[in-house]
């Protein structure tokens, strides 16, 4: 014998299953609609691409594309397939974040215990300046978490100093060698007595000599143009 079902509890049923699948077909974008459906049903798009009477929203569920004002194509997943990418695209940066982190900090062990080993290494400290503060560069681009700014400023230091006193001697002995030419010149060029050979090769010798007082002079104004930029 078939049991019979209440017709009120016949009617609740149908009223739910009614307003279930009203409730579907109002989540739903469908082909002709207008734009005013597509934001009512997915809201603001995080991005939109317009090219003529072609607009292509784009949401994390996917894109609609509308042609003079109706949808025309629908690349759109479910609530719950977006919910999954959601997830798993949260994961992905929470990995990275945490993959990063440990990155970071494997880094600044490493660094650490490098620094610590290379300032008690007995030969690097007899490296010259220039070495010493390449490797320390070298160090500070690898180990960035790490810092060395009290080993390389020093050694910055050092190198500059020596760097100005190397160009003050420069300058001095060329001053020293223009003053020499200078002089050579002048007894060539006041030397009298000579005959016509000699006065042949003295005029060779004044014409190399001031040739070489040109150069002197090119490599001295080199030298100040140099010591202008430093300082």
């Amino acid at each position: 014998m078939t049991k019979r079902i209440p017709y009120r509890t016949y009617m609740c049923a149908l009223i739910l299953i009614t307003i279930l699948t009203g409730q579907l077909l109002a989540d739903e974008v469908e082909l002709g609609d207008n734009i005013d459906r597509v934001l009512e049903v997915l809201g603001k798009p995080s991005g939109m691409l317009r090219s003529g009477t072609l607009l292509i929203m784009q949401y994390e569920r996917g894109t609609v594309s509308l042609t003079n004002g109706k949808v025309t194509k629908l690349s759109i997943v479910s609530s719950e397939e977006a919910e999954q990418k959601t997830a798993k695209r949260l994961k992905r940066e929470a990995d990275n974040r945490a993959a990063r982190a440990a990155a970071r900090k494997k880094r600044i062990q490493e660094g650490t215990a490098a620094k610590a080993a290379k300032l008690e290494d007995e030969a690097f400290k007899e490296l010259p300046a220039e070495e010493q503060l390449e490797y320390w560069k070298g160090f500070q681009q690898k180990y960035p978490e790490v810092s060395v700014s009290t080993e390389i400023k020093p050694l910055e230091e050092a190198i500059g100093k020596e760097t100005e006193e190397t160009m003050a001697m420069a300058k001095e002995a060329i001053a020293e060698e223009i003053k020499a030419t200078e002089e050579a010149i002048d007894t060539l060029a006041n030397r009298s007595g000579v005959g016509r050979q000699g006065l042949a090769e003295g005029v060779l010798e004044l014409k190399r000599l001031r040739a070489e007082l040109a150069d002197l002079r090119a490599k001295q104004a080199e030298l100040l143009d140099t010591t202008s930029e430093r300082d």
